[in-house]
């Protein structure tokens, strides 16, 4: 799967190197993830069908935008004693360098070190821009999970959240 996610099949333009986006103002930034975006064509397919837990949701929330869009809901659910982070079918959110879903212990992160307040974990590469998809929460306790983000890694963006109640 390409950094963009399902859909993508050209190689994009190279991402720049951790210390030189580290080293970067925020509208260096948004500038250098606008140019790399136009490098590659924005996914069209959804992510791949799963079959969806059945379990009540222990905690939910709607996706709200940081930096990019996003529409739908997170949940936080136990499907037979595994709790994973569930997004709903309605779910979207734009294209963008290597997306990653994360757990926060921040309600509502708006920044990097926002994001990695603990519990924090990265639960892997987004399946796809639009659909249903279930990710596990591994170790983390569910009761500390303050939000779900939508995190571009080598951009150290935040691009939505869904803050769970």
């Amino acid at each position: 799967m390409s950094l963009f996610g399902a859909g993508c099949s050209r190689a994009p333009a190279e991402l720049p190197s951790p210390a030189s986006v580290d080293a970067m103002t925020p509208e260096e930034k948004s500038k250098a993830m606008e140019e790399y975006e136009k490098t590659v064509p924005s996914p069209s397919d959804p992510a791949p069908a799963e079959p969806m837990p059945t379990t009540v949701a222990s905690k939910s929330g709607a996706f709200h935008e940081r930096v990019h869009r996003a529409t739908g809901t997170a949940k936080l659910v136990n499907d037979n004693g595994t709790w994973k982070v569930v997004l709903s079918d309605d779910f979207t959110t734009d294209a963008g360098p290597d997306l990653h879903v994360y757990v926060s212990g921040n309600p509502d992160p708006k920044t990097s070190p926002e994001v990695h307040q603990e519990p924090s974990a990265d639960l892997g590469s987004l399946k796809g821009t639009s659909g249903a998809q279930t990710y596990e929460l591994g170790n983390i306790d569910p009761s500390n999970v303050k939000s779900i983000v939508i995190y571009c890694k080598p951009f150290k963006v935040v691009f939505s959240v869904a803050t769970l109640q």
